[in-house]
């Protein structure tokens, strides 16, 4: 309004000098020297007096008074008014910019209420996308604001960006063969970044819609880590719902504290599974010494001191050193000379039989005994006949007994009478082979 009172100001002050014509001059056109007031160097956008004998003599409305000095009549009769709009198209103009204010101001309310807006009333992606193409549409012109915006927008894309790497690695994790599985072998995002992820979100300026699998996965880890509490308080470990547990680890695709946990309360609990099998089945059928060394060996280390684990060690590892001090007994007894008594040796050997281990020289002591009656028998129906035996048969069942680990009674017997026969026969070979 200011600016078009001025306007009308002047134009009655020029009219008042008979201005010689007037016409209408698209200004931004014109090269500035050429829309430039010769007095104030001012350049002309809206308004300008021209001579139209002397080219190049142009001013604004403030200075016309000049021009009439410049001119040699000193009257604006060879003068020119050139306007670049009529005072009807300034209403126009007006409610244009009044529109075009309006509509800037909306939009830089909506834009300051969606980057401020708090966390259940935040916009999504796609609504700043939109604020960009009204900006665009309506060729409103705010860098920062915009700046802001697509900042916003590309940390959301970035950081869904992250979390759908993170998911797609928890579908793509497989769930068998350990030779796959270190195939695959990537390094697992931890729960602190989970968690850094969710702060992230929180401070996010928009929505994205894996921001809700990032929750919704925190809160099933939560859930999950009180199940896994839960079932290692437990006094007897279920096999079965520990390798659930541990797939379901697995398949969370996350480096959690409780898988390797898990794992190792899964390989106790089945090795102790495997220790009460054999110990039960051992009531029945003795245990061989090789399992025994097996299951030592094969039991899971870096347990924390499992209790029940520490007790059928204790049991296990009891069990095979007193299954070795009885193989050491064995094996001197059936190895030392002069050898040991039949009652010693059966002795021990009711003695391995009370334990639950299949031991390996119980099987050579009692063929050892086998023997040594078998012995007996024979010495016994040999020395028994009506008729003096053989030198012969004698040598041959006194080198059987020698062969024998038993301490055998009637073997010093045959051996004297055959150390008799055989001098006998060397004085009689002696007395009647002589040389002549």
């Amino acid at each position: 309004d200011t600016t078009t009172n001025s306007i009308r100001i002047y134009l009655r002050s020029f009219l008042k000098l008979n201005v010689g014509s007037m016409e209408k001059e698209a200004f931004e056109l014109l090269p500035d020297d050429e829309r430039q007031c010769c007095v104030c160097k001012t350049t002309c956008y809206l308004s300008a007096v021209s001579h139209m004998n002397e080219y190049g003599k142009c001013v604004c409305l403030a200075h016309v008074d000049d021009l009439v000095e410049m001119c040699k009549e000193g009257s604006l009769v060879d003068c020119c008014l050139r306007y670049r709009y009529k005072l009807s198209d300034f209403q126009l103009l007006h409610d244009n910019l009044q529109s075009r204010a309006l509509a800037y101001t909306e939009w830089k309310i909506e834009v300051k209420n969606s980057l401020d807006a708090p966390l259940s009333a935040r916009p999504g992606i796609d609504d700043l996308q939109r604020l960009i193409e009204i900006a665009k549409e309506k060729q409103l012109r705010s860098p920062e604001l915009l700046l802001d915006i697509k900042e916003a927008i590309g940390e959301a894309e970035k950081c869904a960006a992250a979390i759908t790497k993170v998911l797609r690695k928890k579908k793509a994790r497989p769930l068998y063969g350990r030779s796959q599985r270190r195939k695959s072998e990537r390094r697992l995002v931890t729960v602190d970044e989970l968690l850094e992820f969710a702060d992230q979100l929180d401070n996010l300026a928009c929505n994205i819609p894996e921001g809700q699998l990032i929750k919704d996965l925190i809160a099933n880890l939560n859930g999950f880590k009180k199940r896994v509490v839960k079932t290692l308080c437990l006094a007897e470990h279920n096999i079965e719902l520990l390798q659930s547990l541990s797939n379901e680890a697995e398949a969370f695709a996350v480096d959690l504290p409780e898988s390797a946990l898990l794992r190792m309360e899964l390989k106790v609990a089945r090795w102790l599974a495997e220790v009460s099998e054999k110990l039960q089945a051992s009531r029945t059928t003795p245990i061989p010494l090789a399992t025994v060394r097996s299951l030592l060996d094969s039991a899971p280390r870096a347990t924390g001191g499992h209790p029940a684990m520490m007790k059928a060690l204790s049991r296990l590892q009891n069990l095979h050193d007193n299954a070795q001090k009885w193989e050491a007994k064995a094996q001197h007894s059936l190895q030392t000379r002069p050898t040991m008594k039949a009652l010693f040796l059966e002795n021990l050997l009711h003695e391995g039989a009370l334990m639950p281990v299949s031991l390996p020289s119980v099987a050579a002591i009692r063929k050892a005994l086998e023997r040594a009656n078998q012995w007996t028998k024979d010495a016994n129906e040999l020395l028994g006949r009506d008729s003096y035996p053989w030198v012969a048969e004698l040598e041959t069942l006194a080198s059987k007994g020698r062969s024998i680990p038993v301490q055998l009674d009637g073997l010093s017997a045959i051996d004297s009478r055959v150390g008799i026969a055989r001098s006998w026969r060397d004085r009689v070979s002696r007395s009647f082979l002589k040389k002549t």
